[in-house]
């Protein structure tokens, strides 16, 4: 006969002296307990014992690998805009119903997520910014929503402002009237904004060309250059970006960027299945992104209607930021494809939720 009171203490003697994870450790007791009280007499342990015994001791080889200690990530909520709009949104609500063309692919078993430390916040830093592009003065600090900004306002008009989350603002007055009369080439304008670029200490290496926008006119207008960090596949959140406002005389009259720096660490987690990740769409709790500029007439305070269809899933990347302002770049379940609204036009569209799985997502 053993007593059971005795089965844990056995088991710790028969074992290295390691530390088992509580979880694990309250698993195989519970499992102990459940064992037959009477053991026939053996030379050395029961065989009941020394078979948990051995279990305990390959999950303890194997926990790190089974549930490694990873950090844990914010809530796919705790992103900037995901459009181009005005920071308050487009004005209406855009409400669709989402229907699949056909077998959507799984998500990889394993996706990356990439950490880095919080975008500096403060005077000096804003100071450090303008000094880069040739602005001095005072900081002013202002109050802004819930936080405050803080700001330089140069002798000849310009500014350089930054905000909480780390987007910076750069404006500089443009002549009365651009001697040029045209725009020089798309790649000039291209090169103009790359200066730019290493001026803010941006290698131009790792940011990757967007969307290049070129007035018809010079009057008043500049051009408006987009950049992304080439590191980042398949980008769904309109941060960390860079946009560069370059004139018919090459020169930079304004910019606005969120480009994270700083020692990263990238991290493996395991994913969620790509039925849970529908599911949650069709419950209305994706996050659309679509440009809203292309869809023209609504009412400011109207719901706009529509059916869209998805063709494809996919692993996407968002810009979110921890409790701690640390900037993180997470993987979500993207879905695509074309929506069509009730007056019959069409738009393309994404969507998108979580894709790691649930247990590695900061308490809501």
């Amino acid at each position: 006969m053993t007593d059971e009171k005795n089965l844990e203490q056995r088991l710790k003697s028969a074992l290295p002296p390691q530390k088992a994870p509580e979880e694990l450790r309250m698993k195989l007791r519970q499992e102990l307990m459940r064992q037959p009280q009477t053991r026939r007499k053996h030379s050395g342990l029961p065989l009941g014992i020394a078979s948990i015994a051995a279990v305990l001791v390959l999950g303890l080889v194997l926990w790190p690998t089974l549930f490694p200690n990873l950090p844990t990530l914010p809530s796919i909520a705790s992103t900037g805009p995901v459009t181009r709009g005005a920071s308050g949104g487009p004005g209406f609500e855009l409400k669709l119903v989402y229907t699949k063309a056909g077998q959507l692919a799984e998500l990889p078993v394993k996706v990356d997520a990439v950490f880095y430390p919080p975008v500096p916040f403060s005077p000096q830093a804003v100071t450090e910014a303008a000094a880069r592009l040739g602005v001095s003065g005072e900081v002013v600090t202002e109050p802004w929503q819930d936080g405050q900004t803080h700001r330089i306002d140069g002798p000849s008009g310009e500014t350089v402002i930054i905000f909480p989350s780390g987007f910076y603002n750069y404006h500089r007055p443009t002549p009365a009237e651009f001697e040029a009369d045209a725009f020089p080439s798309k790649a000039e304008l291209v090169d103009a904004a790359k200066g730019f670029l290493s001026r803010l200490g941006i290698d131009p290496v790792s940011a990757q060309l967007g969307e290049i926008k070129v007035p018809e006119t010079v009057d008043f207008d500049t051009a408006e250059i987009y950049f992304t960090p080439t590191y980042i596949t398949n980008q769904v959140s309109i941060s960390p970006y860079a946009r560069v406002l370059v004139g018919p005389d090459k020169e930079i009259y304004g910019a606005g960027w969120v480009w994270p720096a700083g020692d990263q660490e990238v991290n493996t987690y395991s994913t969620r299945s790509i039925a849970a990740a529908w599911q949650d769409v069709q419950a209305g709790k994706g996050k659309l992104v679509v440009d809203y500029h292309a869809i023209t007439g609504p009412v400011a305070g109207t719901v706009i209607n529509g059916t869209a269809q998805v063709t494809e899933a996919s692993i996407a990347y968002i810009l979110t930021y921890g409790p701690d302002a640390g900037v993180v770049l997470q993987p979500v379940a993207a879905f695509t494809g074309e929506a069509t609204l009730e007056d019959g036009s069409k738009v393309p569209f994404t969507v998108y939720t979580e894709a790691v799985q649930e247990r590695y997502y900061q308490p809501k």
